[in-house]
């Protein structure tokens, strides 16, 4: 999972902007698992 390590290797994530890129990824993801 990419998304965990993006995550891990910026600590500094508290941008409204990367967070919600961080969270479309997630939901991407979340999308292709449950399928």
């Amino acid at each position: 999972m990419p998304i965990f390590i993006d995550r891990r290797l910026n600590p500094k994530d508290k941008s409204l902007g990367n967070r919600q890129r961080f969270l479309r990824r997630a939901r991407e993801e979340l999308k292709r698992s449950i399928r």
